[in-house]
């Protein structure tokens, strides 16, 4: 039941290159996404990595920082999330 929201690929397979989709799945743009696919759904819980994923992480009555960059950490720290070590 658990769903992701990625930056789309472009393949082209008669060059054999792979491209990212612009606009990358980021910040707002993530936020934009992912509540598109949430369609007035409640977000259970949000994951992230870096400082770019606060926007998400806010949305959620449960934000979970992931071996967090440093500036992501202090954010989560000082809000009080969970933070996930390796």
């Amino acid at each position: 039941g658990a769903e992701a929201v990625g930056t789309p690929l472009e393949v082209q397979p008669d060059r054999g290159t792979v491209s990212v989709a612009l606009p990358v799945n980021t910040g707002s743009e993530k936020v934009r996404r992912l509540l598109r696919l949430l369609a007035g759904r409640s977000l259970w819980a949000a994951y992230g990595d870096t400082l770019a994923d606060v926007p998400m992480l806010e949305l959620s009555p449960q934000p979970v920082a992931v071996c967090p960059d440093r500036h992501l950490r202090r954010v989560a720290l000082r809000r009080g999330w969970r933070i996930i070590e390796r």
